[in-house]
């Protein structure tokens, strides 16, 4: 599955199933389009071909642009199965 489809399924499942604030979900979407920016810089696009190796990759481009631990820690929340 491509990564905006799976992105665009998740929101409204956290916003049917988990019964989260459209401004959490936004939040969400906004945290969720940045990572598959960041994977679409690696010609990654679909979901099969994300890996750990990808994920550890994420959390240290946002350690190089000097966020702090906790923010890192609520962007790859997301990213994590």
């Amino acid at each position: 599955m491509d990564l905006a489809t799976a992105i665009a399924e998740y929101l409204v499942s956290v916003r049917v199933e988990r019964g989260l604030s459209a401004n959490t979900a936004a939040a969400y979407g906004r945290d969720l389009e940045q990572y598959r920016s960041y994977l679409a810089e690696k010609d990654i696009a679909d979901v099969g071909l994300v890996t750990p190796e990808s994920v550890s990759g994420y959390v240290a481009h946002l350690g190089d642009r000097g966020l702090a631990a906790t923010t890192t820690v609520s962007y790859t929340h997301l990213t994590l199965p």
